[in-house]
């Protein structure tokens, strides 16, 4: 597989834990606040934590693996900012 189908494939998979996380966390905080009694999509706050705190994992774990991907274009980025400031003020 290509870098930049790598790069597609992490992407995607971030976009769409960040929408779990984000829909997670929206029904935990207004729709099941509290108390363990009522449902949401037929699951009560038990599983909702769950799917939220598992979702959140993996977004971390692949903003990691997209941070990897694209290391040497960070490396390059600072440098170019930053290499020639120290540079400037050398001279």
């Amino acid at each position: 597989m290509r870098r930049a189908s790598w790069n597609f494939l992490v992407d995607l998979i971030n976009f769409i834990l960040f929408i779990v996380v984000t829909v997670s966390g929206v029904v935990l905080k207004y729709a099941l606040p509290g108390a363990p009694g009522p449902t949401f999509w037929g699951m009560t706050r038990r599983p909702w934590g769950d799917i939220h705190w598992y979702s959140s994992v993996a977004f971390v774990i692949m903003v990691i693996v997209h941070i990897v991907l694209h290391w040497n274009w960070i490396r390059g980025y600072f440098k170019s900012v930053y290499g020639k400031k120290a540079s400037e003020d050398e001279a």
